[in-house]
């Protein structure tokens, strides 16, 4: 009896120690879970600054836009001015365009694909920057209605070149010029 007893005694201990050890390891177990869902909410946090920073940035970027031009379609010639250029466009519009309303203006890498005789597929792009966005309305206005083409600018091709605004490009499409709406006013004004 006393054996019996002494195992009685034996399994209590045991299986007090046992459940001693199940409720630190749920203890635990419950505090890890805390700190999981803890993490998990920071992450999703840092994930919602991080895209509205990310947002935030583009948006800036676009706006540094706001006063450029776009201009495809024109060769590339030997010690060309692109600030020359664009001024000859102007005139060639309608529109008086003079050097000093030009901030910059450069071309953009000549494209890497190529055809006969190595020539580029596509003229590279000229970007213009304006001192004023009244005179980069005008002349993207002007271009789309008078639709000039390079013989308006001295080349013996009649083909036609396109002035468009320069925006940066989401997923592959280029976001239009804003039109304000009635009553409200445009920011890209």
């Amino acid at each position: 009896m006393d054996d019996l007893k002494q195992m009685t005694h034996n399994l209590v201990i045991c299986s007090t120690n046992l459940a001693q050890t199940v409720g630190f390891v749920c203890a635990q177990y419950d505090q890890v879970l805390a700190r999981q869902k803890r993490s998990d909410m920071e992450v999703s946090a840092l994930r919602n600054e991080n895209e509205y920073l990310r947002l935030s940035l583009e948006d800036q970027l676009q706006y540094s836009y706001r006063d450029d031009v776009e201009v495809c379609g024109i060769p590339k010639a030997d010690n060309e001015s692109c600030a020359d250029l664009i001024v000859r466009i102007g005139n060639a519009v309608g529109v008086t365009i003079t050097p000093s309303d030009i901030s910059t203006a450069h071309r953009l890498r000549t494209p890497r694909t190529v055809g006969q005789n190595d020539r580029p597929v596509r003229h590279p792009t000229i970007i213009a920057r304006f001192v004023r966005r009244d005179l980069r309305t005008a002349l993207i206005k002007a271009c789309r209605s008078r639709k000039p083409t390079l013989h308006n600018l001295g080349h013996q091709s009649a083909d036609a070149f396109f002035v468009i605004y320069h925006l940066k490009r989401y997923l592959g499409i280029s976001i239009p010029e804003p039109t304000p709406r009635k009553g409200l006013v445009s920011s890209m004004d």
